[in-house]
């Protein structure tokens, strides 16, 4: 929100109300909690991310996460305007 309030501000609105926020939002890029956001899917209404998968495990009395994947955004979100389902079946092609 923080993100597209400040893009809206840059189109001269020094208080940007609520139709020029979601227009700012659209194909936007900003660093969230868990990495880049992109709003890249939905006409750029969608926000994709990477995502990490692992398994926890104790190690030397401590939590810990191993065996830590990368999945880049693209990799495990459907291209725009295909449906997760169509996706899936296509063998997830690009």
């Amino acid at each position: 929100m923080k993100a597209a309030y400040e893009k809206a501000q840059k189109t001269g609105a020094a208080s940007p109300g609520q139709e020029q926020i979601i227009a700012a939002f659209e194909n936007l890029t900003f660093e969230g909690v868990g990495g880049t956001v992109r709003m890249s899917l939905g006409k750029g209404h969608q926000a994709v991310m990477d995502v990490a998968v692992g398994t926890a495990r104790t190690v030397g009395g401590e939590l810990r996460m191993v065996d830590i994947k990368r999945y880049p955004a693209d990799q495990v979100n459907p291209p725009e305007g295909v449906k997760s389902e169509a996706w899936i079946k296509s063998g997830m092609k690009r």
